[in-house]
Parts: structure tokens; C-alpha cells; sequence
């Protein structure tokens, strides 16, 4: 998988389709994380190594998934770890704009249940 590094964000490409994780800080205490493409197993460890350096700076995180169209088990369960982690420092995650199909991936594994998932009002 090759990474690059642009600013804010890295795009990646992977079996010929690009996916990117944006960094956007909305102040010193929250940052916001855009999640798009296929979100694949390959992702999850490029994923766990971000949030991981968000968490040790003590950022709580919404992650957004407007223009993600697949999600991973692999990749949901880093999301589900991530929350365990902000939570055990008193911050949390917040998941946002996920469409229902995704979503309904979310809930086939219990995970509604765990993580705070906004789904996309404009798909209700």
C-alpha cells in the first residue's frame, strides 16, 4: 500500500482505489477524522496508528464517514477500541454522517450499541 502525506491528510491507494484519512481540528480539544472509500482490513492498521497518536495528545474525535462506502469488521472494531481508549481518559469519539447501509453493518455486529453513530438525516 503506498501512503502519501499532503498536509492534513493521507491518501493511500490500495488495490487501485484510493482511499484517504483526513485530519481537520476544530480546536485544541476535538479533531475531526473524514474516512473515505473502501475502508478495508489494510486500512485498519493505518487507522489505528493516527487515532492512536490523537488519543496520546488527549483529542477527543468525531469521525466522519460521509463518503465512505464500504466498511471493514477489522475496521470497526479499531473505531470500537479507539472508544475504549477515549474513554478511559474522559474524552470521547463520536461517529457521524454514516449512511444506513453502513450503519446497518454497525448494528449487525452490536456495535450500534457501544459507539455513538450518527446516521445521515438527509438518508432517513
Amino acid at each position: 500500500m503506498e501512503k502519501e502525506y499532503t498536509g492534513n491528510s493521507i491518501r493511500f491507494l490500495s488495490q487501485g482505489s484510493e482511499k484517504a484519512l483526513i485530519l481537520e481540528e476544530a480546536d485544541k480539544e476535538i479533531i475531526t477524522v473524514s474516512l473515505s472509500g473502501e475502508l478495508t482490513g489494510e486500512v485498519a492498521n493505518v487507522l489505528l496508528d493516527e487515532m492512536t497518536a490523537l488519543i496520546i495528545a488527549g483529542q477527543g474525535i468525531v469521525v466522519n464517514l460521509d463518503k465512505t462506502v464500504y466498511i471493514s469488521a477489522s475496521v470497526m472494531e479499531v473505531l470500537l477500541r479507539m472508544e475504549k481508549r477515549l474513554e478511559a481518559k474522559n474524552k470521547y469519539m463520536r461517529i457521524i454522517q454514516v449512511s444506513p447501509e453502513i450503519y446497518g453493518e454497525f448494528k449487525a455486529r452490536g456495535l450500534h450499541e457501544l459507539l455513538d453513530i450518527e446516521v445521515k438525516k438527509n438518508d432517513l
